[in-house]
């Protein structure tokens, strides 16, 4: 029982991890965290938010971003393998995705969005539905190797239209 009742706990806190990084990303763009967790962009929307695939802060890599039918999706990739190892889980990563209107800027947070990851040696997962976090979706995710990784993610947003954004990173 106590070690289920850390595992829970550990969850719990590499689920914070990218919230707390993203928020702190956002404040350093002039975006905050409203009181119930949703991302507050003020003037500036998310496309001022690539960074070109440098890095945001700790572990975290800016995956890119794309537009599919007036949609822009920006994703990045939180490098969590020292907490989960630590409390004896798998997942090495925390992929996060974001939509925003591509015409007004606005931010798309209701609907369905799932991932399937394709990798090295033939390594496939997913789908695996992904969760809102602060005005974005993610999930944990295992990254078993090195080699490059495609990550295809399929929407279908509160606008009733379904989309496909795929991304891709060379885990080193």
């Amino acid at each position: 029982m106590r070690k289920l009742m850390n595992l829970v706990v550990a969850t719990l806190l590499v689920g914070a991890l990218p919230l707390g990084a993203a928020a702190m990303d956002h404040q350093q763009h002039g975006g905050s965290m409203d009181m119930n967790g949703k991302q507050q962009h003020g003037s500036m929307n998310m496309e001022g938010m690539d960074h070109g695939g440098m890095s945001m802060g700790q572990g975290a890599v800016m995956l890119g971003k794309q537009t599919v039918e007036g949609v822009t999706a920006s994703a990045h990739l939180y490098d969590i393998g020292q907490a989960t190892a630590n409390s004896g889980m798998k997942a090495s990563h925390h992929f996060m995705v974001g939509f925003v209107d591509a015409a007004s800027g606005k931010p798309m947070e209701d609907g369905t969005v799932a991932v399937k990851v394709a990798g090295p040696e033939g390594y496939q997962a997913g789908p695996v539905q992904l969760m809102p976090m602060g005005g974005e979706l993610g999930a944990n995710l295992t990254l078993p190797e090195k080699g490059a990784y495609e990550f295809a993610v399929g929407s279908k947003l509160a606008d009733g239209k379904t989309r496909q954004f795929k991304f891709s990173y060379l885990l080193k």
